[in-house]
């Protein structure tokens, strides 16, 4: 990419003579860059390349398309030096109302060889059909842009009341996230909606006798639905936080909490063996196998080993001593005993919670409490399904620590009186005997 030919030549790659209106050149002998071309630098099997480069643009006849392509061929547009070959056309399906932009790329190294790859990036730029279904739409947008609005003044004010000591808490940040990728979000969709406007205006305008470009949309749809992820993993994380007033999930989060500690050194352990085990498989499978070509793609298939999902017999003969060997360590170290550690410390937490009853949240008798004193200010609390509810309440509640009716305050109780019994007769006996003076002889 940072090396590629960007001169102007003549046809059959002659020296360019002339000027912009008279010259020996042809328009697939002039170099155009990513800004003429509405692209961005593309990723390939073996390097990345610029949006800019030599183009031939495949419109008019059958008979034209196949004169120009012979053309190019008597000329040498295809030579030694060429190292890409990228195809690029977009396609409509009125019937789902998709689009999809295919990239074609066959890249020739110098070698005498040709890799080709491809990627096909489905998009809907034009939004929902029909005139009900995108009055909800719109209705929808509407309504999260309004509550993102109120959310954002909310979180504005909360910032300026506490200042500093605002971003000292974990889940500010959970809410900042959210608002800032919401934001964000919205900006590239209305940046979509917009250049897909001015994209079918311009093609309607020609009447389809310009190449229009899709792949920067295809690029901002694609950014876009990262965004959506991340804003719907924090605001789920949030809804976790939200139902901590729930037994169970409080008792998760209590768990947590307690091993809080622990996970922060397993984390730092784990990441440092698995590092060093993507590392040795980058530099041993990186120029032999896709799933190792770089340092990205080696984690991933990392990842995929621990979840049990590998080609062992592609590793095997690339490497039949190292291969096995590495892959057996890997599994050994990681997926039994990181893995395992991991289940350990949750399972010892859990157990250390349920047994210390101050390690519990209480958010859920918070709850509790406040049902029932709005039950009984409303007067439900005499009715039959006001009883029950707070019958209900009070029997989940936790039994008192000490109860002289139960029958384990009862044995208590009775050890009790036998350990006075057994000290008086230690006092009488013993104590009393060694306190006795010694006759003089």
């Amino acid at each position: 990419m940072f090396n590629e030919d960007k001169e102007a030549y003549g046809i059959s790659w002659a020296k360019f003579e002339g000027n912009d209106k008279s010259n020996n050149s042809a328009p697939e002998f002039v170099y155009q860059n990513s800004s003429q071309l509405k692209g961005y630098p593309y990723l390939g099997q073996i390097t990345w390349y610029s949006g800019g480069g030599y183009v031939h643009l495949l419109r008019g006849s059958k008979d034209e398309m196949l004169d120009r392509m012979r053309f190019l061929n008597q000329t040498h547009w295809i030579e030694f030096s060429t190292r890409a070959i990228i195809v690029q056309f977009t396609v409509y399906n009125p019937n789902i109302n998709l689009f999809a932009i295919i990239t074609a790329l066959i890249e020739m190294p110098g070698i005498g060889a040709m890799i080709p790859s491809y990627r096909i990036e489905t998009a809907n730029l034009f939004g929902v059909l029909g005139s009900k279904t995108k009055l909800a739409q719109i209705t929808s947008q509407a309504l999260f842009a309004f509550i993102l609005f109120c959310y954002l003044i909310k979180e504005l004010r909360s910032m300026f009341r506490q200042r500093l000591k605002y971003f000292t808490k974990f889940w500010n940040f959970v809410e900042l996230f959210i608002i800032c990728g919401s934001i964000a979000a919205i900006a590239a969709y209305i940046y979509m909606i917009l250049s897909t406007k001015l994209s079918i205006e311009e093609f309607s305008r020609t009447h389809g006798n310009i190449y229009m470009n899709f792949q920067l949309l295809a690029y901002w749809n694609e950014n876009l639905t990262y965004l959506t992820a991340i804003i719907c993993f924090f605001a789920m994380l949030k809804l976790v936080y939200l139902f901590r007033f729930n037994q169970r999930v409080g008792l998760l989060g209590s768990v947590l909490k307690y091993a809080a500690t622990d996970l922060k050194y397993f984390c730092f352990i784990f990441l440092v063996v698995f590092s060093a085990f993507v590392l040795v498989f980058y530099l041993l499978y990186n120029d032999t196998l896709s799933g190792f070509k770089t340092i990205l793609n080696a984690i991933e298939t990392s990842m995929q080993i621990i979840l049990g999902k590998f080609d062992f017999t592609s590793m095997y003969e690339r490497q039949m001593v190292l291969g096995p060997l590495l892959f057996a360590a890997f599994s050994l170290c990681v997926v039994f005993v990181m893995v395992s550690m991991f289940i350990a410390i949750l399972d010892e937490s859990f157990q250390r919670v349920l047994k210390d009853l101050s390690l519990q949240s209480d958010d859920h008798e918070m709850t509790q409490f406040i049902a029932i004193q709005f039950i009984q200010s409303i007067g439900l609390d005499r009715t039959t399904w006001g009883k029950n509810f707070i019958k209900n309440v009070n029997t989940q509640q936790q039994e008192p620590i000490y109860d002289p009716e139960s029958e384990s305050s009862k044995h208590v109780a009775q050890l009790k009186s036998l350990m006075n019994e057994f000290l008086e007769h230690v006092q009488q006996n013993l104590i009393t005997e060694e306190r006795k003076p010694v006759d003089s002889k």
